[in-house]
């Protein structure tokens, strides 16, 4: 029985429900969620066969860390999953509340050993999860952690117990993906390392290890992730080497990583996730505070002992030499009337203050004229390039797009920042990868654009080659050169994710 609405989203909604056939237990028991999924019966068959795998593949997977999924069906030819109904926050709901402050260790610790053993499991099963990411992982009430959408990370019948609005598209998230998988790979156990390697430095630290830039283009551009501040030696080896860009570089598995960490036997950081957000309590407050005002008095108190007594003989010892070098009193010696008579010739023979200087010739004239009018005052040069101010920086606004075969063209997205005041140009060039010009995508350019006095942002449009041939996952590379009056931001190259939905 459909209670009420959880969430809308483009692959179906998401009901609270009753199951009347649990009418014996519990209230709480007897709620579960409903997704009624946006398939009809004249999908392809091929397709229906597929979804059924991954559905069986997640209902396998029964663990405490683990969405637990009931049955799958169809009523009236409307395609419904039936699950466990969960009460929490996501992940990346708590990570956007921190807004860039590490979560507390002992939480950190007790979610990266919660989706450990959610994902040392599935590998147990020869199941992969292939697309993990914050918005895949459920904080619960109850100081749990549960791992979502195991078994539909191919095909994208993804969020199913959160209906999410977001890009459901074959691709996995970038951010959060190995360069393996950004390519277009099946999913591999490794990839699922270095996913959890990103959010369990992302809990330790609050940021990204790589600023949200994709695996392939943090490899690009040679980025390392800074070290954790806090974590011993093997902590930090092990943490470096799961981020590692290539399956190849990494060689470990989600066992070795829990247990390096020292989190292998954590399985959820047992606090809700408003215990996890709120501030640390009262009274840590009052000790640190009461600790920096005994340092604050020890420190005075060594100066008191040490310091004062060494300034006092210091403040002695300039007096006594200032007391030397004054001038002596009448009839003690005859250096100052020595000192005073050789500034009195001194002075004597200097020029005459009042005496006019000699006239200029033209050309002497002309050239101090010159001097004159090129000069500028240090406080007037500060106000011209103050006025002057920054300039036009010329960027993408985030450096991976992704588009489908089917749209026939992809859009990136230029931004200028900056004090600009007229037009400012930019030039643009494409570059094959997996993707080649000519076969995925038009062979145009290099161009050049221009943003309109007063715009900050403009689109660019590249077509795609579409065709009725199954291909992989392919991208292709966006590259800008500054023009004359402008000068390139961090984000000067961007990766495009053409996505095969044939």
């Amino acid at each position: 029985e459909l209670v009420s609405v959880l969430g809308r989203g483009p692959s179906g909604t998401v009901y609270r429900a009753v199951d009347r056939r649990r009418t014996h237990l519990s209230e709480t028991a007897r709620c579960v969620a409903v997704k009624v999924l946006n398939i009809t019966p004249a999908a392809r068959p091929s397709e229906l066969a597929e979804f059924e795998r991954a559905f069986h593949q997640a209902q396998s997977l029964a663990h405490p860390n683990i969405l637990s999924v009931f049955d799958l069906d169809c009523d009236e030819g409307a395609y419904f999953i039936v699950m466990e109904l969960l009460a929490g926050r996501l992940l990346s709901s708590v990570l956007q509340d921190l807004n860039g402050r590490p979560m507390r260790r002992k939480h950190a610790f007790g979610v990266i050993g919660g989706i450990g053993a959610a994902l040392a499991h599935a590998h147990r099963r020869e199941i992969v999860h292939g697309d993990l990411k914050p918005a895949s992982v459920m904080l619960t009430n109850s100081g749990e952690v549960r791992v979502l959408d195991f078994g539909f990370a191919r095909h994208r019948i993804l969020q199913l117990h959160t209906a999410s609005t977001s890009h459901e598209a074959s691709a996995p998230t970038p951010a959060y993906a190995s360069v393996e998988r950004v390519n277009g790979s099946e999913p591999d156990p490794s990839d699922d390392v270095y996913s959890i390697a990103c959010i369990a430095y992302e809990l330790l630290t609050g940021g990204h290890p790589f600023g949200g830039r994709s695996a392939w283009l943090a490899r690009a551009r040679r980025r390392r992730p800074p070290r954790v501040r806090g974590l011993n030696h093997k902590q930090q080896q092990a943490l470096q080497r799961a981020l590692l860009w290539t399956r190849g570089e990494r060689r470990m598995d989600i066992a070795e990583l829990l247990s390096a960490l020292g989190c292998a036997q954590r399985f959820g950081p047992d606090a809700p996730p408003e215990e996890i957000l709120a501030p640390p309590e009262r009274r840590w407050r009052w000790v640190r505070a009461a600790a920096w005002i005994v340092f604050i008095l020890a420190l005075i108190a060594a100066a008191s002992v040490y310091v004062w007594p060494r300034i006092n003989t210091l403040q002695q010892q300039i007096q006594k030499r200032t007391a030397a070098t004054s001038f002596p009193a009448r009839g003690q010696s005859s250096v100052s009337t020595a000192l005073v008579a050789k500034t009195t010739t001194e002075l004597s023979t200097a020029p005459d203050a009042t005496e006019r200087p000699e006239p200029l010739s033209a050309s002497q004239a002309a050239e101090e004229s010159g001097a004159r009018k090129n000069h500028v005052a240090p406080e007037h040069r500060q106000a011209q390039a103050a006025a002057a101010g920054p300039p036009a920086l010329i960027e993408f606004d985030k450096d991976t797009y992704v588009a489908k075969e089917r749209d026939g063209v992809a859009r990136v997205l230029i931004r200028q920042t900056g004090a600009a005041r007229g037009a400012v140009g930019f030039r643009w060039s494409l570059r094959g990868n997996s993707a080649q010009p000519g076969q995925d995508f038009a062979a145009i350019g290099p161009g050049y654009e221009e943003l309109p006095a007063g715009a900050t942002t403009k689109d660019l449009t590249i077509p795609l080659v579409s065709d009725t041939v199954a291909e992989n996952t392919e991208l292709f590379l966006v590259e800008l050169q500054p023009a004359p009056g402008a000068s390139l931001g961090e984000r000067s190259r961007a990766a495009v994710i053409v996505i095969d939905d044939d």
